[in-house]
């Protein structure tokens, strides 16, 4: 490709990702000629799909535009792609990018592939729950991936069933977003300011329902003051609130008993981080802030509980097993070691009575009809302990059973079952504890979000150069130099707002 290619802005994904919604399949951007070979992988790879009505549609589209071949499952997504050579551009618009992308620049990734490569590239990333209305990769629990495409909504290919689809966010369980490197995001786009779920969604209620008494609103401001002049204070407040998850949320989804366990790991993290928070309010000069501190409780005992007892990269679905930690249950162990170990148990029993009997040809085997047994060969079945029980009996062998082996294989097969059932009982015991902790952690939520709005209001100050105002009972307005929040920032560089 000659020449240097236009950049591919976010808008232009975005109008992409929209004129997916409603194909059957998800065409790419890596574009690859029509060729027998690439039919003929792509037959094979869906062979279900190729022997539908939508066959002769499907090739009638590949004969009027070539599209990429590793795209059609929908998994590996916008251009990223291997294997074969091809032009990258945005179908239906005719503006080419940089083709460094392309197959040779950018091996085939699954959607976790992705998600970590962009990360390595330095690009930002967070959880759902803090997304800003951005473009990019959104990441599902299940493993699969979507693109944001602002607004709340994400596009994904839902399989040759349903198609590419545009849903809400809110309504898919997806667990992370990410920037992806292939797009250009404007190098002055100002950072999110409703980054944190918390105090977005009070700074709307502070909107809706403004202040009207003088020293709550000079309260406010004496807050924003503080911090503005604490600068090292401001930076601490402001690290801290990146590791604090959607408090709200997470404690409503313990009320209802539907939080899973990577979101109780999630609340674990929020209440690590709010023990430092307290701290620097409660030694703050500001009477707010030290009011703050007092009433912020990081709940240390069901933390520590939860630190304890659940993984720290415990599955989003309880189901998926390794939730609860090793030591937290004796039971819950023995199964587990049964489970990851029994072909070496059983070695070591088979090496143990091989040495009390005196029969080196003994052995442990299993079929479907006995389950486990003990095999000795008619030479030595003279030397079999009287409380062995046979249950077999072939050409040149004897087969018995033990009680310790009947034991052992009960455990065996119903160790999996057990430990699912074990794990949620103790989930189920964790979550209920946290319940107990449900106003305490609202508390802590709205106290947050208060930090969270205020700290706010002291960057945005301090960026856009804004001064206190004097505020009292009077029915004077005075303005100097007034300036427009709003319109300021949307004029052109240079030309000033009267």
């Amino acid at each position: 490709m000659a020449g240097k290619n236009p950049p591919f802005s976010g808008d232009h994904f975005a109008d992409f990702c929209e004129s997916m919604v409603g194909q059957p399949y998800w065409y790419g951007t890596a574009l690859y000629p029509c060729t027998r070979s690439l039919l003929a992988r792509k037959r094979k790879q869906y062979p279900a799909h190729y022997a539908s009505s939508r066959q002769s549609g499907y090739e009638k589209d590949v004969g009027k535009k070539s599209i990429c071949a590793d795209c059609v499952g929908g998994i590996k997504g916008y251009c990223w792609t291997g294997g074969g050579v091809g032009v990258l551009e945005s179908l239906g618009t005719g503006k080419p990018f940089e083709n460094r992308y392309a197959s040779h620049g950018c091996p085939d990734r699954s959607a976790n592939g992705m998600f970590s490569y962009s990360k390595s590239k330095g690009m930002a990333w967070g959880e759902i729950s803090t997304l800003p209305n951005l473009r990019g990769l959104a990441l599902h629990r299940d493993g699969h991936m979507g693109f944001t495409v602002g607004d709340g909504y994400a596009v994904e290919w839902r399989g040759f069933r349903y198609g590419c689809v545009k849903t809400k966010i809110a309504r898919r369980d997806w667990t992370h977003w990410c920037k992806l490197p292939f797009l250009t995001y404007p190098a002055s786009e100002p950072p999110p300011q409703e980054e944190f779920a918390l105090g977005a969604r009070l700074l709307r209620r502070w909107l809706l329902f403004p202040l009207k008494d003088v020293p709550q609103i000079n309260s406010r401001l004496d807050v924003v003051e503080h911090f503005f002049r604490d600068t090292e204070g401001r930076e601490l407040l402001k690290h801290q609130l990146e590791l604090i998850g959607d408090l709200e949320r997470l404690i409503s989804k313990v009320a209802v008993c539907r939080i899973t366990p990577r979101e109780l790991v999630q609340l674990k993290n929020s209440l690590v981080a709010i023990a430092p928070v307290k701290e620097l309010c409660s030694t703050s000069g500001n009477e707010v802030l030290r009011r703050i501190g007092e009433q912020l409780n990081p709940c240390s005992i069901i933390r520590d509980r939860i630190e304890r007892e659940i993984n720290p990269d415990a599955p989003n679905q309880i189901q998926r097993g390794n939730v609860i930690r090793d030591g937290v249950n004796s039971e819950l162990d023995e199964l587990r070691n049964i489970s990851h170990s029994s072909k070496d148990y059983l070695m070591k029993m088979q090496q143990r009575e091989s040495e009390i009997t005196g029969i080196p040809s003994l052995k442990i085997g299993f079929n479907n009809v006995f389950g486990y047994y003990i095999e000795v060969r008619n030479t030595h079945k003279e030397k079999v302990p009287q409380e062995w029980i046979r249950k077999q009996t072939l050409v040149s062998a004897e087969r018995y059973v033990t009680q310790e082996l009947k034991d052992y294989e009960e455990k065996i097969v119903g160790a999996e079952e057990r430990i699912q059932s074990l794990e949620q009982q103790l989930f189920n015991e964790l979550v209920n504890a946290v319940s107990e902790y449900i106003p305490a952690i609202q508390l802590d939520s709205n106290l947050i979000a208060r930090l969270d709005c205020l700290s706010a209001f002291t960057r945005v100050a301090i960026e856009n150069h804004y001064n206190r105002p004097v505020l009292d009972d009077s029915l004077d307005i005075d303005i100097v130099e007034g300036r427009h929040p709003v319109i300021e920032r949307q004029l052109p560089l240079g030309e000033r707002y009267v």
